[in-house]
């Protein structure tokens, strides 16, 4: 196509914009998708402009702009409609249903797939995705406790799709069957069906189905009491949606952060024209005072572009401050959830479960269910520290040295002086997680014989130092390559405002220093 311009040319545009879209290059493929909607508009080609306005919505629900993806979604059902566009009105309603799961909208879900039903029905074109609509509404109904209207999707897709030697979209119709059973209180064959469903997912490398099934097995483990197998789910899927949701939270900033690149340059261009315009016109009336013009409308070019450059390099520091803080409270809150549940609900039947094997006078199941339940404390204690609740900062600090000394071979010289109550609980936490990161590190990685752990507070500063005898590690090269554990331990630093610095040398050891003004 050599026409670049033309309505061929922006139909192709579209399509590459959907596979880049799908390959996570979201910057790139909004560019494509606002150029396409400009031809479309230009021709007054309602059918693709229709199309490219749904798949700006697509790429808006991947970032997690959810009201942006609506704003767009409907434009593209306005379109849809004036064309009597039934086809792409089925999968628009499809498509908004998927977004209403997302955010939790019921009740928005389950209308926008009758929707979806109705339209599909109704297209000469035939019914783009009938099987996945019949799978999805079988799931929402299931979901929602209409176990009567699930039952009749259910009836739906096993007469018309079991018997099939290829079931379309098998996985959609797994997923279905197993939420539906376990609805209807059959974990075993749910089991089954998850099981099948986690394996099509895998195939395909559906990130967001892959967690999703992870916690579905989870649950069907937990109605199985099956709960070492519901505990590895759990902590699969917490894993895997927390780099998803940080994947997604990144593209969005990078998202935005190239959105202002351009305008900026976009603003840069026609400014430069306004003032090329100006000096020819000052030009006709007088060379003088084109050139006094000139300079003066340069120099305030220059002050303005410097002070928009320093309040936009504000801003970007502002926002990944405030991304990282989110993320860490995020990634807390969630290590809290699981450890609560670990608690509560696996802890506490391994407590009943020890207690039983006392009655059977069977020493090594009595002692299995002691090592385990002391290990599924171990690592509740490990997802969020209760002693920083309960003892207070000073406490915790100690025993957690107190436990590590107790549990490998490390000599441990310690002066800590007492800093409750002289920073924020949330401060207390990110104090507490970076000695704990530190210490772990030492463990694993330092072949060290003796640490020395010393605090000392000031009228106006708190001051900690961690060093160790360990065989250390070429600092330079380590912080061009920094691991997500140091990155954590400079993030958390400046949340807390503090000066974090790391000395290592290879056989020489390593040093924490971190100073927090009170």
């Amino acid at each position: 196509l050599q026409d670049k311009d033309s309505a061929s040319y922006a139909i192709t545009k579209t399509s590459k914009a959907g596979v880049i879209t799908d390959l996570g290059k979201y910057t790139e493929s909004s560019k494509l998708l606002r150029e396409t909607t400009n031809i479309f508009t230009r021709y007054k080609d309602t059918f693709n402009l229709a199309g490219a306005k749904s798949n700006l919505s697509i790429l808006y629900s991947k970032m997690g702009f959810f009201e942006e993806a609506k704003k767009e979604r409907d434009e593209a059902i306005e379109l849809a409609f004036l064309i009597k566009d039934y086809y792409s009105l089925e999968v628009y309603y499809h498509n908004a249903s998927i977004d209403a799961y997302k955010t939790g909208d019921e009740v928005a879900r389950i209308d926008n797939l009758l929707k979806a039903y109705k339209y599909g029905s109704l297209s000469e074109n035939g019914f783009a995705s009938r099987p996945i609509i019949v799978f999805e509404l079988l799931r929402a109904y299931a979901a929602n406790d209409s176990l009567a209207k699930a039952k009749t999707y259910f009836d739906i897709a096993k007469k018309e799709y079991s018997i099939k030697k290829v079931i379309p979209y098998e996985d959609f119709y797994r997923i279905a069957l197993a939420e539906y059973y376990i609805a209807t209180n059959e974990p075993e064959k749910a089991l089954t069906e998850a099981k099948v469903a986690l394996e099509l997912l895998l195939d395909i490398n559906d990130v967001e189905g892959i967690y999703e099934a992870y916690e579905r097995l989870s649950n069907i483990y937990k109605l199985l009491d099956e709960h070492e197998n519901a505990y590895n789910y759990a902590v699969k899927f917490a894993t895997l949606k927390d780099s998803v949701n940080s994947l997604q939270k990144a593209r969005a900033l990078s998202y935005y952060q190239t959105l202002y690149e351009t305008e900026k340059r976009d603003f840069k261009i026609a400014s430069q024209e306004s003032e090329i315009a100006v000096l020819d016109e000052q030009n006709k009336v007088k060379q003088q005072w084109m050139l006094f013009g000139g300079l003066g409308l340069i120099i305030l070019f220059i002050i303005f572009y410097l002070i928009r450059s320093k309040k936009f390099a504000q801003k970007q520091q502002t926002l990944q401050e405030q991304f990282s803080r989110d993320l860490i409270n995020g990634q807390e809150e969630e290590r809290s959830r699981l450890a609560r549940e670990l608690h509560d609900s696996v802890g506490q039947k391994l407590m009943l479960l020890s207690k039983q094997t006392k009655k059977i006078e069977n020493p090594n199941m009595e002692n299995l269910a002691k090592s385990t339940l002391e290990e599924v404390r171990s690592i509740s204690r490990g997802l969020h520290p209760s002693n920083l609740e309960r003892m207070g900062l000073t406490m915790a600090i100690n025993a957690l040295i107190y436990d590590i000394n107790a549990n490998t071979d490390l000599f441990f010289s310690e002066a800590i002086d007492d800093i409750d109550y002289v920073v924020s609980k949330e401060a207390e936490l990110h104090i507490y997680r970076i000695i704990q990161e530190v210490l772990s590190n030492i463990v694993k990685h330092s072949e060290a014989k003796a640490v020395k752990v010393e605090i000392q507070k000031t009228a106006d500063t708190i001051s900690v130092l961690v060093s160790d005898n360990g065989k250390g590690f070429d600092f330079e090269s380590k912080y061009k390559n920094m691991s997500l554990g140091l990155k954590t331990l400079y993030e958390r630093a400046k949340i807390l405002g503090a000066q974090l610095q790391l000395d290592s040398k290879i056989d020489n050891g390593t040093e924490m220093r971190l100073d927090i003004s009170i």
